[in-house]
């Protein structure tokens, strides 16, 4: 019987070279510690990397030189204030229905 390409004898199972075996407990924990180092570090460099980001690239629409100005007035004094504004609202109100 002939042989077809599908029939041929199938290779044998190629072990996996000896620096590919599992890790002992020791071998993980001496590993770790580096890991856990450098690990730490590119945490450390990403985060000054952000406040990199956030001092050069500020896209505020905020004006740095301007004064912030306080509202000193007391809370007397702005319901006062709200009160004569609403005043306004409603003389200005009565003029526009008389014009319609």
């Amino acid at each position: 019987m002939a042989q077809t390409r599908n029939s041929k004898k199938q290779p044998k199972a190629i072990a996996p070279p000896s620096r590919c075996r599992p890790l002992s407990n020791r071998s993980a924990t001496s590993c770790a510690a580096p890991i856990r180092e450098k690990e730490k570090a590119a945490k450390d460099l990403e985060t000054k990397a952000a406040g990199i980001d956030a001092a050069v690239f500020d896209l505020k629409a905020v004006n740095p030189h301007a004064v912030a100005k306080a509202d000193e007035r007391t809370p007397q004094e702005m319901i006062d204030s709200i009160a004569q504004q609403g005043r306004i609202v409603s003389e200005a109100l009565m003029r526009l229905s008389v014009l319609l």
